[in-house]
């Protein structure tokens, strides 16, 4: 099974591909909206058995991403940045994105008893709220 390990942020998302070995088989950066989203989508599909690691999934930037993979029964972990970062120390690499990234893959792949996300409609309901409240606000 490929890992894709996704640190997302307001206006990107990077990606990581790491095969169950740990080696890392590709990455993407992609803007968060609407063709970024689309273009990670195109990406992912070229592994056939995967599923996503999400750093912060419950994440209101990462809604519309998580409406997505659901509507097409993908397979998604929560992953909580503390376990990222405790990673990322004891690796002893420096923060990027794609650091970021291949290190949420890398905590699933050591951790693959976390169970799988399961997407709450009051919380996506609450972030559309949030984030139609922030466009408002601006």
């Amino acid at each position: 099974m490929i890992i894709l390990g996704l640190d997302p942020h307001p206006s990107t998302h990077t990606a990581v591909a790491l095969d169950s070995r740990g080696v890392v088989l590709d990455s993407l950066s992609v803007q968060n909206d609407f063709d970024g989203l689309h273009q990670l989508w195109l990406w992912s599909v070229q592994f056939e058995e995967h599923c996503w690691a999400i750093e912060g999934a419950g994440n209101r930037d990462v809604a519309p991403l998580l409406a997505l993979l659901f509507a097409r029964n993908q397979l998604v972990y929560h992953i909580h940045p503390s376990l990222t970062s405790q990673y990322r120390a004891r690796r002893g690499k420096k923060k990027n994105d794609l650091v970021d990234a291949e290190n949420v893959a890398r905590v699933l792949l050591a951790n693959p008893e976390l169970p799988p996300y399961q997407l709450s409609t009051q919380r996506t309901r609450l972030q559309e709220w949030s984030r139609t409240r922030d466009k408002l606000a601006q």
